[in-house]
């Protein structure tokens, strides 16, 4: 039997040969790698509230291009952008930064960090 973790164990989905169900199967640690156990056992525990957020329509569709891209939801990658920022830290290799370009350009996103100082919402429907 062959079974396939994925790498984010707070998000442990399987996908195996058989249909065992999924308490009858081993332990989690056991179908992952010891540096995978090891680093979800170190996690700090956060908690997290739902909210509500405005943001341009274009830059929203290339946060939900890139989160697809990097197999996260847009709130993760939100938080990582922040918390790099907050550090003075640069979130994204050169690698991500060539897709946030294409997905910009698919989505004609041509605002910059400039523009967050100059911008105004538009009336609805206008």
């Amino acid at each position: 039997r062959t079974c396939k973790v994925r790498e984010r164990p707070e998000r442990s989905e399987e996908s195996c040969s058989t249909t065992t169900p999924l308490k009858a199967r081993e332990p989690f640690h056991i179908l992952t790698p010891w540096y995978l156990s090891i680093t979800y056992h170190l996690m700090k525990k956060i908690e997290r509230v739902q909210t509500g957020l405005r943001l341009e329509k274009r830059l929203l569709k290339v946060l939900k291009g890139l989160a697809e891209h990097l197999d996260i939801s847009v709130a993760e990658l939100i938080e990582a952008m922040a918390l790099h920022a907050f550090e003075g830290r640069a979130p994204f290799s050169a690698e991500t930064i060539g897709k946030i370009d294409q997905l910009k350009s698919v989505y004609d996103l041509d605002l910059t960090a400039e523009d967050s100082h100059r911008t105004s919402d538009s009336e609805a429907g206008a």
